[in-house]
């Protein structure tokens, strides 16, 4: 990497946004990037400075974001928030999009509660209430008869599951029975049910604070393995420190990179 370029948390740091929304901005082309031999992001420091001295950053990314997480955190019947998801959808092609702008208010979230203005307690609160109605979305959407199959679930000491409630709404969205695993699942637990369950796709999610890099390695390694003898597609969601070139798994750091898997 020339001195010149940056990785997306660098980015993220100096523009102080998420990474979902630094990762729209990027696929619209409002902040250029490219692509390294591994597919991982980088982004020239002279655009990132103009982008910020030019105040590209809008207010209006900020405050549609926050009136969604102000739907979230009142006392609003889930079912109010489901319907404002599924609103949503009708304004786009299909529910990758949605999943894209949905992805920022999971971060916006995350970003209010670095910032001090939600406490923890209620970080918990208002993600839970959003999952909540992601899941009456989900199991909203009419699966046909022998449909493909989607096993979803995150690793071991990984109990953020909000990314991974986002991915199964896609994929319902895209045709595909699910089988929700969710969180803290042991590696070996999970290959004994995806050789029972057979399923055509496994998608494993890991947030920011998995950060063991070695254990996702192994666990990748070691799920593989399984997926490979099933010809089942392995994918790896999430901002984890998944290895860069995983063997038989497609890493994706975005909902657009899973449509493609």
């Amino acid at each position: 990497m020339t001195a010149d370029l940056i990785s997306t948390k660098e980015a993220m740091r100096l523009l102080g946004v998420g990474s979902t929304t630094i990762k729209r901005w990027a696929d619209e082309g409002v902040l250029p990037s490219i692509r390294t031999v591994g597919g991982h992001r980088r982004f020239n420091r002279s655009m990132v400075t103009q982008f910020i001295r030019q105040g590209l950053i809008k207010e209006r990314e900020f405050k549609l974001l926050d009136e969604w997480l102000n739907l979230i955190s009142s006392e609003n019947d889930i079912q109010i928030i489901a319907n404002k998801i599924a609103e949503a959808k009708a304004g786009a092609p299909d529910w990758y999009q949605v999943a894209e702008f949905l992805g920022q208010v999971v971060s916006r979230i995350g970003e209010r509660w670095e910032e001090d203005d939600i406490g923890i307690a209620e970080e918990h609160l208002i993600s839970r209430r959003f999952q909540r109605a992601m899941e009456m979305v989900t199991i909203s959407i009419h699966i046909p008869e022998k449909s493909p199959t989607c096993l979803l679930s995150t690793l071991s000491g990984e109990r953020h599951t909000l990314g991974l409630a986002l991915a199964q709404l896609c994929m319902r969205g895209a045709g595909y029975e699910t089988f929700w695993v969710g969180a803290d699942t042991p590696p070996d637990s999970l290959c004994k049910l995806i050789e029972k369950l057979k399923p055509n796709v496994v998608i494993l999610s890991a947030s920011s604070w998995s950060t063991d890099r070695n254990f996702l390695l192994k666990s990748c390694q070691f799920i593989s393995t399984t997926c490979r003898k099933l010809n089942t597609e392995l994918g790896l969601g999430g901002t984890g420190a998944w290895p860069e070139n995983p063997d038989y798994a497609h890493r994706c750091e975005s909902f657009k990179d899973l449509k493609k898997l």
